[in-house]
């Protein structure tokens, strides 16, 4: 063995050394401590039981005082929507409490135009709310052909009109398609227009 080997080696020996004082120290210390505070526990066990169960009232109280502030402002919330709808002019209006969700009709043709002043009545409010809209479910679309500008298939994706671009599919066009949703647009075949998904938030095909 070289001097630098046994001088490393002699190094290492005496750090096992320290390291083994060291942990015997702390072993000890641990055992103090555990029983300091097993003593402190036994003397004062009644205080303490008070402490915790003070500090688990005022937790639940916090925990309540929150649960009734957010079922206020859900109220709140779908009473402002209420209000919105019926200042658009919106019929059959439904108000859901539990999830703060407000809905209600509007004839087809005039559509874009309320959900253009609901949003500009949102961006007043001091809540952050979301719009969205979908196909009447009793509205089966029977005086419309597919391919009819305005047809909305039974997955709220509505024919926008034919483009000047050829579809992918034998003597097809495709269409401009957009999600009544999300509000997301597309192109589709002619032929899938009754069957499309949107790709953005259904899961259909881009």
């Amino acid at each position: 063995m070289s001097p630098e080997e046994r001088e490393r080696s002699y190094e290492h020996y005496k750090q096992w050394q320290i390291n083994k004082i060291r942990y015997k120290h702390e072993c000890v210390a641990y055992v103090l401590m555990i029983g300091v505070i097993a003593l402190f526990v036994l003397k004062y066990w009644k205080e303490l039981s008070i402490g915790f169960v003070v500090i688990i009232a005022v937790g639940c109280i916090y925990l309540l005082a929150m649960l009734i502030r957010k079922y206020i402002k859900i109220q709140q919330k779908a009473a402002e929507m209420k209000k919105i709808a019926e200042e658009v002019g919106g019929t059959d209006i439904v108000l859901d409490h539990e999830k703060g969700k407000v809905s209600f009709s509007v004839p087809a043709e005039n559509a874009d135009e309320v959900i253009s002043d609901i949003e500009k009545n949102m961006r007043n409010s001091k809540y952050k709310l979301k719009v969205s809209r979908v196909q009447n479910p009793d509205n089966e679309m029977k005086d419309k052909k597919t391919t009819d500008v305005g047809y909305v298939n039974k997955n709220s994706q509505r024919n926008n009109g034919k483009t000047e671009h050829k579809g992918t599919d034998n003597n097809q066009w495709f269409y401009s398609m957009e999600c009544l949703k999300c509000g997301h647009k597309y192109f589709a075949n002619g032929s899938d227009i009754k069957i499309r998904k949107c790709p953005n938030c259904q899961g259909g095909k881009p």
